[in-house]
Parts: structure tokens; C-alpha cells; sequence
């Protein structure tokens, strides 16, 4: 369903801002969290995130600073890659951007 309610904002966004630049801006996200068990193996998190945002909205985590935990690592990556955007806008026209973010938990 957020992915549909993300399609026709981004739809919207698009004939809004028609031939204007924008930046992104977020549409949907949350504070990513563990299992407890891996919450218990490594306590709280502070982290960077480095995240590539596509044409459509849609996030890639590129890194996660000060994380070595490879399974905890997946664990929020696969929960930040839920998140959803409204893309950058350059003339009008969605383009892949990147950014980054502190996230503490």
C-alpha cells in the first residue's frame, strides 16, 4: 500500500514541478530498530548513512559508518532501503541523487 501512495505522490511531485529543480524530500521513513538479540550483542547505535536515492524514489544504502557487524550491518540496510522519497527534480526531470544522514537508536 506505501508503495502505491508512493507512485502517485511521485506521479503528482512530477506535474507539479515541471520543468523546475528541486531537491528530494523524504515521503516515507522511520527509525530503523533490531531484533533484541542483536540490540543486546552491540547496544545502541549512532551511525552515518551514506543512501543513494534513484529516479523513482526509491533508496540503496551505500555504507554505514561505525557498524562491523555484518549481520546487523543487513539487518538495518534492509530496513533503511524501505524508505521512500520524493525525487531530486533538475529541469523537471527525476535524477538519481545521494546523500547522507545520522540515525541513532
Amino acid at each position: 500500500l506505501k508503495r502505491q501512495e508512493h507512485n502517485k505522490a511521485v506521479e503528482l511531485h512530477l506535474e507539479k514541478h515541471r520543468n523546475q529543480s528541486v531537491n528530494h524530500s523524504v515521503f516515507y521513513s522511520f527509525v530503523p530498530y533490531l531484533p533484541e538479540r542483536l540490540y543486546r550483542r552491540i547496544g545502541n547505535v549512532d551511525t552515518k548513512v551514506v543512501i543513494t536515492i534513484d529516479s523513482k524514489g526509491k533508496v540503496t544504502v551505500d555504507s554505514l559508518s561505525n557498524v562491523q557487524d555484518r549481520e546487523v550491518c543487513d539487518q538495518l540496510s534492509g530496513m533503511i532501503s524501505e524508505w521512500l522519497f520524493l525525487p531530486k527534480l533538475e529541469n523537471g526531470n527525476p535524477v538519481t541523487t545521494r546523500t547522507a544522514t545520522k540515525v541513532q537508536f
